[in-house]
């Protein structure tokens, strides 16, 4: 089948939870009333829900074809090969550069790839350490968080990996202070 949109957003599989699950959601929340279909291989049912409420999602299979204006992808860029776009966006999620070095990703796999037009990332560590790693330029678009109106205060909660990379050491620093 041959999906039409203006932006197209891609991953592999929708977890339960996650950072780039989150990204989706936000971006789809903020922007709901721009052209925006998430593309995804499987995805949790809770978060496909929990999508579905701001942006179209569509299950893709290996005999679809997608056309849009612009097509947005994190490492899993399997999607580039069954997409007419006229520019390609890497969203870097992670610090790359953190990652070679803990030996946690081969400098071989890293997600470049000549087919993207622009590398973005979700915070100018992420941009910056992705240049020192690979002299590729990445623009910071920060992550695009849309908070509920609260009345009462938030309390803090880690929702990730305790390691380093996700800043295990700073949250110990936090509790003590706290």
């Amino acid at each position: 089948m041959l999906y039409t949109c203006v932006n197209a957003y891609y991953f592999r599989n929708l977890n339960k939870i996650g950072g780039i699950e989150s990204h989706l959601y936000y971006v789809a929340k903020k922007y709901k009333d721009i052209d925006i279909t998430v593309f995804y291989r499987s995805a949790d049912s809770d978060q496909l829900n929990r999508l579905k409420k701001y942006a179209r999602c569509v299950k893709i299979t290996d005999k679809d074809r997608v056309k849009c204006e612009k097509l947005f992808c994190c490492f899993n860029r399997e999607i580039l090969d069954q997409c007419d776009a006229k520019e390609t966006y890497l969203v870097l999620h992670g610090d790359y550069k953190d990652m070679v070095e803990r030996g946690q990703l081969a400098i071989s796999n890293l997600p470049i790839d000549s087919r993207v037009d622009h590398y973005i990332g979700v915070s100018q560590l992420v941009c910056d350490s992705w240049e020192e790693l690979t002299g590729i330029k990445a623009e910071n678009v920060y992550e695009p968080v849309v908070l509920e109106k609260v009345e009462k205060p938030l309390m803090f909660v880690s929702a990730t990996r305790l390691t380093a990379e996700k800043g295990w050491d700073r949250m110990i620093v936090l509790a003590k202070a706290l």
